[in-house]
């Protein structure tokens, strides 16, 4: 995806995480619905 992020899909449900790896670490940005707006969390950092 843009600007570093990765996306990863939850089984099950209908939700995805957007997140980036940072050293050692990982930040989650944003928990969203596959059904929201498509660029929906995408301006945060």
């Amino acid at each position: 995806m843009k600007n570093g992020l990765k996306r990863a899909n939850m089984p099950n449900f209908p939700y995805h995480l957007l997140f980036s790896i940072h050293g050692q670490g990982v930040r989650i940005l944003v928990l969203r619905h596959h059904r929201r707006h498509p660029r929906y969390g995408m301006s945060r950092k």
